[in-house]
């Protein structure tokens, strides 16, 4: 399963070639990004199955190319600083669905991990997983966890709604007229 994920995570790649795409980006992020491409251009054989055409410059922060990948390193600041919805929407989706289809497809496992846990709970002499994962700690059951969740939940649902509240107005003051989706927060509440 995780190496699916980690599989899944190390297969995708952002190539921005357009200067305008990176607007507004830091140059930490700018020189992160074009030495991602570098080092992935060096990386690159013939044998490759979908092998990147050689350049014969390298990319710069100031010129690019400019790859983004997934990691947190490239991925989280991406995120945060890409002026372009559309862009950051590709980034959010390619992220939320890694290990998901094709041959890294978790889906099959997650259910067999059901179903190999619900198996041992019960020769383990538990209803299911969750008792058998909370014996050994402090919660105790999972009433307890669940309990501990809507206090947590009750505790900081008026902070996060205040802050998505004022991130909002300031996508509103700076002309977004549409709803806020996921791959926007980041964007505007770095702003």
């Amino acid at each position: 399963f995780s190496n699916h994920v980690l599989d899944a995570t190390k297969s995708f790649e952002l190539i921005l070639n357009d200067v305008n795409d990176v607007e507004g980006m830091p140059e930490s992020l700018r020189q992160l990004a074009a030495q991602s491409y570098n080092e992935a251009q060096s990386e690159d054989t013939d044998a490759s199955p979908t092998p990147r055409q050689k350049k014969n410059t390298e990319a710069t922060a100031e010129k690019g190319p400019w790859r983004f990948t997934l990691d947190n390193p490239s991925f989280g600041p991406f995120m945060q600083h890409c002026r372009r919805s559309d862009l950051r929407e590709k980034m959010y989706r390619a992220f939320i669905t890694r290990a998901s289809t094709g041959e890294l497809d978790n889906s099959p496992l997650i259910t067999k991990i059901l179903t190999l846990r619900q198996e041992e709970a019960e020769l383990l002499g538990y209803q299911n997983y969750a008792e058998v994962s909370l014996a050994t700690k402090m919660a105790g059951t999972v009433d307890k966890v669940l309990e501990m969740f809507e206090t947590l939940r009750k505790a900081s649902w008026t902070s996060g709604q205040k802050d998505l509240d004022e991130v909002t107005a300031l996508a509103r003051k700076n002309g977004v007229t549409e709803k806020l989706m996921h791959w926007d927060v980041p964007f505007w509440a770095e702003r």
